[in-house]
């Protein structure tokens, strides 16, 4: 979303042209491939050009199968963690890492009420196979469907928090369910999930 916001256009060219023109071509020389997108939970919170982008690419998803006849089906990934993060990265959960290792505190925008879903990147992975496999079509949740503050997610990092003005283009709440498209599938709790970020920080340095 930060990328986004600083770059609007380059978040159309990419996320919005970009996929289009992936899915032209897959209709002129392969129209017979499964066709998984990566979608956000974004769609469900305030209009911002991330948002706009990724709504844009479900409709015309939706477009491709509906005239085209391709088979297409949308993932919505919720704030995905786990290890392997960039240093640099400035998502969510990343940023809290490395700023519990540098500074010894994170920050947080507003007053840090802000609710997301997280979903370890295993369970996003696992899913995301299934979904290349399985004969639906239409728009998934891939969401752990526990839904946590930014508090007190940062909580588990074990350092103060201290608070920054609020990001613009930023949305509040954003709560999801989960819709598996493997039967007997469930996310794991972020309690466990958390654990794989907090091992890897020597790491990561090293």
């Amino acid at each position: 979303t930060a990328h986004a916001l600083a770059d609007p256009y380059h978040c159309d060219q990419v996320n919005v042209m970009g996929s289009v023109n992936l899915l032209d071509a897959i209709r002129e020389r392969i129209p017979a491939a499964r066709v998984v997108f990566a979608s956000s939970n974004i769609v469900y919170g305030s209009p911002n050009p991330y948002w706009a982008s990724k709504c844009a690419m479900e409709e015309y998803l939706e477009a491709y199968r509906h005239v085209y006849g391709l088979n297409t089906i949308a993932l919505r990934y919720s704030n995905v963690y786990g290890p392997g993060m960039p240093w640099l990265d400035p998502i969510c959960l990343a940023s809290m890492r490395r700023s519990a290792f540098e500074r010894g505190y994170i920050e947080l925008t507003g007053d840090g009420s802000q609710s997301r879903d997280f979903t370890h990147v295993h369970d996003i992975v696992e899913q995301t196979i299934e979904a290349a496999k399985v004969p639906l079509t239409g728009v998934y949740d891939l969401s752990s469907g526990e839904h946590l503050s930014m508090f007190a997610a940062a909580s588990y990092f074990g350092v103060p928090v201290r608070l920054i003005p609020e990001r613009i283009g930023d949305t509040q709440k954003i709560a999801q369910g989960f819709r598996a498209v493997a039967p007997g599938w469930h996310p794991r709790a972020f309690a466990d999930g958390i654990r794989d970020v907090l091992a890897e920080v020597p790491l990561v340095i090293d």
